[in-house]
């Protein structure tokens, strides 16, 4: 609704400037380990912390793929959680 008035209205749409984008990105939220973890464990929800900056490698949209996967190697708490420490099989 609020849209249509928008467009009734003739108000652009809004676009990033190249430092907005760079500075949206900085506020994304990665995937990190919320405790240490060990080789062939199973990730579970409460074993990972989504914490800023953003990481290309793990972001908060592939939380599903890392849940129920295991890790291939042990896991620092604190420790970015990207899809070479898992295993999808």
């Amino acid at each position: 609704e609020i849209r249509d008035y928008e467009k009734a209205k003739g108000i652009p749409d809004i676009i990033l400037s190249p430092c907005e984008k760079q500075a949206r990105l900085k506020k994304r939220r990665s995937i990190f380990a919320s405790r240490q973890l060990k080789k062939g464990e199973v990730l579970d929800f409460s074993d990972v912390v989504l914490l800023t900056p953003s990481s290309p490698e793990s972001q908060l949209e592939n939380l599903e793929s890392f849940i129920g996967s295991r890790v291939i190697r042990d896991v620092d708490k604190g420790e970015l959680i990207t899809f070479d420490l898992i295993n999808n099989d």
